[in-house]
Parts: C-alpha cells; sequence; structure tokens
C-alpha cells in the first residue's frame, strides 16, 4: 500500500503526505491530484545539479506520544487534532494525529497557508482569488470573502467565450507578471446553483441532498457552518480546460454595490490595494497564524509574522505595478443571464 504522496506547484514549492491512513491519502489525492508528481518531486525542472525545492512535509499518524510534546485543537466541536510544527524558509514540517474531520481542517488551516508562507521566500505569492484565462492571458478576481469570487468566475466559465478554468480559491502570482494554475477542488455551495443552474445536473442525488442540507445549516447557524461539498473541476466544468500558466492582463477587485449594472473603475492607488489584498490573505491565514503561535516553535513569532507580510506585500506590489488593476462593483440584480451578459461584456473587453 501506498503510504506517501507528493505534489509540485509550478517549480516554486512542493508538499509531501505521509500516512498509512487510507482515507488521509484520498483526500489529499483528490484535492492536489492536478500537481502530483511520482518521481523526482523536488528537484527544480527534474535538475539534481540545484537545491532541492522548498517543502512542506505533513506526517499523518494513528497515534501520538507522548502527547506531552503536542499542542491539541479543536475546531467547532466537530474536528479535533494533536499537532506539531517546524518552520524555516526551506520547509515546514507537520506532524498530525486526528479524527476524520480533522483532515480538511488540516489542509486548510494548516497545508495550504504552510504553502503560502513558503513561496513568499521564494518568489511567489499565492493570493486569494479566483481566475479565468483565455489565449495565455488571465483576469485575476479578487476581494474581501463574500465578495463574489466564486460567482463572477462560475458565470464567466458558464456562459462565456473559450474562457479556461485557472484558479478557484488561490492563484500563484510571480513578478513578470505571470499567473499559475493553483488547482484544488471546488468549494460548491447552495447559492452557486442559483446562479449556475446547470451544474445541478453534474451532481450525485448524495451530493444534491449533502449540497441543500449544508446550505439549510449554513443559514440556521448565521454563516457559522460553512460546509461545502468538493467537487473536482472535470466534474464542475465538463469540457472544459485548465490554462495552467497566464500572463494576468487585469486584477479586479470585487464589489458589491447598489446600482442596477455592473460598473468598471480603474485604480489608481496602488498602495491602498495592495494594503487591502494582504490584510484580506493574512485574514484567509488566520487560523494557522494562532496554530503556529502556541507551538513557540518560532522565537521571535512577531518579526517572523511581519517578514512574511512584507515579503507578500513586496511581491504584491512589484506585480500590480505591472498589471492594471481595477474595481468592479456587480450590480443589484437577481438576473443570471443579465449579470453574465454584462461581466463578459466587461472582461471580454479587457482581455482582447
Amino acid at each position: 500500500m501506498k503510504t506517501s504522496l507528493c505534489f509540485q506547484f509550478h517549480n516554486a514549492v512542493v508538499f509531501e503526505v505521509r500516512s498509512n491512513i487510507p482515507h488521509v491519502l484520498e483526500f489529499f489525492n483528490s484535492e492536489y491530484g492536478y500537481h502530483r508528481v511520482d518521481n523526482g518531486c523536488r528537484k527544480r525542472n527534474h535538475n539534481a545539479t540545484v537545491a532541492p525545492l522548498p517543502v512542506v512535509e505533513l506526517t499523518y499518524l494513528n497515534k501520538i506520544n507522548p502527547v506531552q510534546e503536542y499542542n491539541h485543537y479543536t475546531h467547532k466541536f466537530l474536528a479535533h487534532w494533536l499537532y506539531q510544527v517546524q518552520v524555516s524558509p526551506e520547509r515546514v514540517t507537520i506532524k498530525v494525529s486526528g479524527n476524520k474531520l480533522s483532515v480538511p481542517m488540516v489542509h486548510h488551516m494548516m497545508v495550504h497557508p504552510s504553502l503560502r508562507y513558503l513561496a513568499s521566500q521564494h518568489g511567489f505569492l499565492l493570493l486569494h482569488a479566483g481566475a479565468v484565462a483565455r489565449k495565455g492571458k488571465s483576469l485575476i478576481f479578487s476581494g474581501r470573502g463574500g465578495a463574489g469570487k466564486t460567482t463572477v468566475t462560475s458565470l464567466v466559465l458558464a456562459y462565456g467565450n473559450r474562457w479556461s478554468l485557472h484558479a478557484d480559491d488561490y492563484v500563484f502570482l510571480k513578478p513578470g507578471p505571470f499567473s499559475f494554475a493553483y488547482q484544488t477542488r471546488s468549494h460548491l455551495y447552495r447559492n452557486l446553483l442559483l446562479w449556475v443552474p446547470e451544474v445541478k445536473s453534474r451532481l450525485t442525488p448524495w451530493e444534491l441532498t449533502r449540497v441543500e442540507f449544508f446550505g439549510f445549516v449554513r443559514k440556521w447557524s448565521g454563516e457559522r457552518f460553512k460546509w461545502p461539498v468538493r467537487l473536482s473541476a472535470e466534474r464542475l466544468w465538463p469540457g472544459s480546460t485548465i490554462q495552467d500558466f497566464a500572463v494576468p492582463v487585469s486584477v479586479l477587485l470585487l464589489r458589491k454595490g447598489n446600482q442596477s449594472s455592473a460598473e468598471l473603475e480603474q485604480e489608481k492607488d496602488i498602495e491602498q490595494v495592495a494594503a487591502e489584498l494582504i490584510e484580506m490573505n493574512f485574514n484567509e491565514a488566520r487560523h494557522f497564524i494562532s496554530l503556529l503561535d502556541k507551538t513557540n516553535a518560532i522565537p521571535d513569532f512577531s518579526g517572523w509574522l511581519a517578514d512574511w507580510k512584507l515579503a507578500e506585500r513586496r511581491l504584491l506590489l512589484e506585480i500590480l505595478r505591472r498589471t492594471p488593476v481595477y474595481t468592479l462593483k456587480l450590480p443589484v440584480t437577481n438576473s443570471r443571464s443579465e449579470l453574465s451578459k454584462q461581466l463578459l461584456s466587461i472582461l471580454d473587453e479587457l482581455a482582447a
């Protein structure tokens, strides 16, 4: 039985997971299968003569002993795990033992932010954003949680002309500027079915039942419990291709407006845009920061965190200075056809 998997992200950073627990390997293979490499995973362009790529190493154990050397965390009463972390600019080592519900939480709260940290130390920014691409050009949709990143990305893929999926939740960016796919499974929530009803036909009865039930729980809990149904890009967008690499021609900050039509406005204050996006990015990493702070693994934790923020800010500013930045105000409308028509008119012009 295979007990380890390795995933390489664009010659930038590597993730290795080791476990003899089948459902752990199944989860990460489903999540990161697009990036899986079976041989020479840590070699730069498969060249053994240069330094290996930075790596996040996760070991998922059945039992941990002695437990006194590990920290304990419980998330919303359901997921719980013991963990230990070591951090350097070249390697993040995570050891975990937890219940089955801990696996997606460990991915979200520990593995993903660790990849982000290492990437930032080696010239890549992992930005919370959706993205589409066409003819080698990408459009990056970013903004705070609930701004509409998934909705806009989905509408463009569903009703646009020859657009490809580039990123669903995060995208790798590098000064140049260049953008690279960060392919994980899409997080499907009930509200997306209202905007792209065709998705219903791509779900199994059990998946549809879960989407509806999770939507009810989300509303009942006042947004405290947001459980997705995870689907691969192939399932969600059959026939669509994934654009692995592109040149970003626009970064769009999504806002919800109160006007009747979509509005596009160019941003002049790049420093303010960078500050907003970095604040958003680190809000997404808040659980990781808290978990890491508890370990005392980093002696000068506040200094380490400040350096990480500075590294991401410098990368983002360099990218934004070479990429047009716009605010895209989304209109108040329940009309799927009207919103998609307005969006595609604007986006097709930006990517012309």
